[in-house]
């Protein structure tokens, strides 16, 4: 904790007087507190490989990460608890939406209107990722919901793997398909 006098942060004179004397201890006392406050807070990123499951799962609701998986592993839940400080570094904005492609699918890009000659503020996203699973979609648009900017809207997510094949699970029809698929957002 970090250690601290009161009485070099006050005049002489006032620490002479029972009453400044007093002042000046409740102060030093309500500035210890919030020091061990913020060194706790600041310690949650530095345990998260000794938290308790309960404890990840109340961190993600203090945090409002809609994006979580309250159904993941611990590990999974530990390594989403991880990425929150990177998350909130970059919240609404283009780097934001390309970290939830990569936590998602694995690999993709992003398209900016501009890019495709699309309309303001709308944006394309194409995933190279092996597995494409509705499971992986349903989380990408959640983590999308939560990070992108605001003023944005997303066309379309797409598949374009390197051997033009992907396995899709749409429903409970296993699909094998070959060339490009597309989702579109509506």
């Amino acid at each position: 904790m970090l250690d601290f006098k009161i009485e070099n942060m006050v005049p002489a004179f006032l620490m002479r007087d029972k009453n400044g004397y007093a002042m000046a201890k409740a102060l030093e006392k309500l500035m210890q507190m919030t020091v061990q406050t913020a060194e706790e807070g600041l310690k949650l990123f530095g345990d998260v490989d000794d938290m308790p499951e309960w404890r990840l799962d109340e961190v993600a609701w203090e945090y409002d990460m809609s994006w979580y998986d309250f159904k993941a592993t611990v590990q999974e839940k530990r390594e989403q608890i991880r990425g929150l400080r990177a998350y909130y570094e970059i919240l609404g904005t283009p780097e934001a939406v390309k970290r939830a492609i990569e936590d998602a699918f694995g690999a993709g890009t992003l398209k900016e209107w501009f890019e495709y000659g699309g309309t303001p503020g709308r944006f394309k996203v194409t995933t190279t990722g092996e597995e494409v699973s509705l499971t992986n979609l349903r989380k990408f648009l959640a983590i999308l919901q939560a990070v992108k900017p605001e003023h944005t809207a997303l066309d379309s997510v797409a598949y374009d793997g390197a051997d033009g094949w992907a396995r899709a699970y749409v429903g409970t029809k296993v699909t094998a398909m070959r060339g490009r698929a597309t989702a579109v957002a509506q």
